[in-house]
């Protein structure tokens, strides 16, 4: 099958899916709304850590740490990071452990929200056929091997005391790189088995996930630049024309919002049909 039919193919059969099922796509994009409003009420969690790196700068901030001052205090037998130094590491601790609580929370939300709407997004084309509490399930398992990888990844590099973390900071940025790169090739392969859920078992999902993703990377990658691109530009509109329009705001807005629920759509046909051409 040539690759610009596919795309090409892929793309209307997303904008008619969504259409024809105008109360799915209403559920998706609620859905949508819910897990971003999830997410900002767990964000209390990050402005805690702000307070603590906060706090942590203002004490540092107000040390005197030039060469001079830092040898009278060595030679004075006194603690260079001043008269409190247990605050530096009790602010790192802070952040550290209300990271963590936020990555607990937003690990669920992130779970239970993409379980539901790729079940969603197999259940738009009528032909389909799939069970949607049986594809729901193999979401669910498939996003806890992979994102609880992720995390199990992350927190390994977390669990590093303050010193280290202040005299390594070469290597600390090497490990939070490769965590970067490890989870880019994670989730590329996590959209492709989501999309295939609802027709195999999970042994099935990942062996054809591997083919799909390695052999047509070029089909998967265009979709996945496809869907940024409009994620970037409407979220850009949205702050671009805030100031300036507020209704024409609220839909860059809106825009934004659909621009996932349509790259799911997208990516969920776009995998399908490779998978019928292979």
């Amino acid at each position: 099958m040539n690759g610009n039919n596919i795309f090409l193919n892929s793309l209307n059969q997303s904008f008619a899916a969504l259409w024809r099922n105008k109360s799915k796509a209403l559920i998706l994009f609620i859905l949508q709304i819910l897990f971003f409003g999830l997410i900002l009420f767990i964000g209390i969690y990050q402005v805690r850590m702000i307070e603590s790196a906060k706090a942590m700068s203002d004490y540092l901030s107000g040390q005197q740490l030039d060469d001079v001052t830092i040898a009278n205090k060595i030679l004075e037998q006194q603690d260079i990071l001043g008269d409190n130094p247990e605050l530096i590491g009790q602010s790192y601790d802070s952040i550290i452990r209300n990271f963590r609580i936020f990555l607990l929370y937003f690990f669920i939300a992130a779970i239970a929200f993409m379980s539901l709407a790729w079940a969603l997004a197999s259940r738009f084309d009528a032909n389909l056929n799939s069970g949607f509490w049986k594809t729901f399930l193999r979401n669910v398992a498939i996003l806890l091997v992979s994102l609880g990888l992720i995390g199990a990844f992350f927190l390994m590099i977390l669990n590093i005391p303050f010193s280290e973390a202040a005299f390594q900071g070469s290597k600390i940025l090497v490990k939070y790189a490769s965590f970067l790169l490890f989870s880019i090739i994670i989730m590329y392969f996590v959209f492709i088995s989501l999309s295939l859920a609802w027709k195999y078992g999970l042994n099935e999902i990942m062996i054809k996930s591997l083919q799909i993703g390695i052999k047509k990377a070029n089909y998967i990658i265009s979709a996945y630049i496809l869907v940024f691109i409009l994620i970037i530009l409407s979220l850009y509109l949205v702050f671009y024309l805030i100031d300036i329009n507020f209704f024409a705001s609220t839909i860059a807005l809106i825009s934004f919002i659909f621009s996932f629920v349509f790259g799911r759509m997208l990516v969920f046909n776009i995998v399908n049909r490779l998978d019928k051409s292979s």
